[in-house]
């Protein structure tokens, strides 16, 4: 994991880092359940984990934009 700067810049990112972490695991959450009913509503399930994909690839962007700052 990548140091960010404990500058304002940097705990702004932090804090939308750790946002889009709980927003990822509510979103997991929300998949696991949906499967744990039947029928499983295969729609909704990829339409989940393309939201999912969308937060990850943020959190991504993120990390590498307060490692760019740091450096």
């Amino acid at each position: 994991m990548r140091t960010i700067l404990p500058n304002g810049e940097g705990v702004m990112l932090q804090t939308d880092i750790t946002i889009l972490e709980q927003r990822q695991k509510v979103l997991e959450k929300e998949i696991d359940e949906a499967l744990s009913h039947t029928p499983v509503d295969d729609p909704m399930i990829a339409h989940l984990k393309s939201r999912i994909l969308y937060v990850k690839e943020e959190i991504d962007r993120l990390r590498d934009e307060a490692f760019i700052s740091y450096h």
